[in-house]
């Protein structure tokens, strides 16, 4: 009886372990996540800096901040996705950035939103 639970217990825990690997974000989140960064991006500057950009949208940017965890897998999903390389990547690693604070295992020894993910994977 003791090796019949064992087993039924061991199965259990594999099945619990094996269907829920990776936190999935509510869709809504996401949602407020992508429309925050458009806001930051599609905003006119007259800089090209994307710092100048944030400074702009600041308020949108501490609400992608604000969402923490969900933002960094929204982001990660969304770098892991993405082919371009440019301001849009760039601000979403200045959030990640910002949310994982001393934890950023990456200095900054990066030039582009990309760059800093393919380095923030590697760690």
């Amino acid at each position: 009886m003791k090796r019949i639970f064992g087993v039924l217990f061991l199965a259990l825990f594999f099945l619990i372990a094996c269907n829920n690997p990776v936190m999935e974000i509510d869709e809504a989140v996401a949602k407020e996540l992508d429309s925050s960064l458009a806001l930051i991006v599609d905003s006119p500057s007259t800089s090209s800096s994307p710092h100048d950009y944030v400074k702009t949208n600041q308020e949108a940017f501490d609400l992608i901040v604000k969402q923490g965890d969900a933002t960094l897998q929204h982001f990660s999903h969304e770098f892991s996705q993405s082919d371009s390389n440019g301001l849009k990547e760039y601000i979403m690693a200045l959030a990640c950035i910002e949310i994982l604070g001393k934890e950023n295992p990456v200095n900054r020894d990066w030039e582009t939103g990309k760059e800093w993910y393919e380095k923030y994977k590697e760690s």
